[in-house]
């Protein structure tokens, strides 16, 4: 599992690497017009919020399952 996350990164990675934040996605399947075209800033930043959160539901998970709790 690890070693699937690392990858998925590094491919990632890859990705952005010659992008600004400023480019816009491709048009089509989830982004049906140019309008709905996000910004790769704002798809990073969303990205970000979704690990924030799940990292948030396992902290949870965590302290259900031995009472530890984080800072």
């Amino acid at each position: 599992m690890w070693a699937g996350y690392l990858s998925e990164v590094r491919q990632g990675k890859v990705i952005v690497a010659d992008a600004r934040l400023t480019d816009v996605s491709q048009v089509g399947g989830r982004f049906k017009t140019e309008a709905d075209a996000p910004t790769l800033g704002r798809i990073l930043f969303h990205l970000l919020q979704e690990y924030a959160r799940h990292m948030g539901q396992l902290d949870v998970v965590r302290e259900l399952l031995d009472g530890s709790t984080g800072e």
